[in-house]
């Protein structure tokens, strides 16, 4: 399968990672990485960025470099929307605390700007943005 050439050598591909894959390349356990989902002739394309193995969501790969910088460095301020459903509700104090900022592990996380939740049989889904990421597992929180 030949993909797209691009005119000024760089590529950009958005793709929907699935759940149970792995953002790298290679992974060394030999589970699913998104370069398995990717033509041959894209397999030197980088992801900008990660999302959980668990997770599935929209993530870019490309072999433009400084795109790449200004998307994930946080000195760009890119802001990164996340959208997840929750177990239980989710109260005030709660909410309050996400936005004061985040502990996990020991390391914060940084403030987030809480959006909407949105109460559902199970759980509620809850969006928010996140401007300054210092930790790229969401999943853990």
């Amino acid at each position: 399968m030949a993909g797209p050439s691009a005119p000024n050598g760089k590529l950009y591909v958005a793709l929907h990672k699935p759940p149970g894959c792995v953002c790298s390349a290679r992974d060394e356990l030999g589970r699913p990485a998104i370069h398995d989902l990717l033509p041959k002739e894209w397999q030197n394309l980088h992801s900008v960025g990660r999302l959980d193995f668990d997770s599935e969501g929209l993530i870019f790969l490309t072999n433009d470099g400084q795109f790449a910088l200004h998307l994930t460095h946080p000195r760009y301020g890119v802001r990164k929307k996340y959208v997840a459903t929750v177990e239980g509700r989710v109260d005030k104090a709660m909410l309050g605390q996400f936005t004061r900022g985040v502990w996990h592990a020991g390391k914060s996380s940084g403030r987030w700007q809480c959006g909407s939740f949105q109460p559902v049989t199970r759980g509620a889904w809850w969006s928010w943005n996140w401007a300054k990421a210092k930790t790229a597992r969401c999943g853990g929180v």
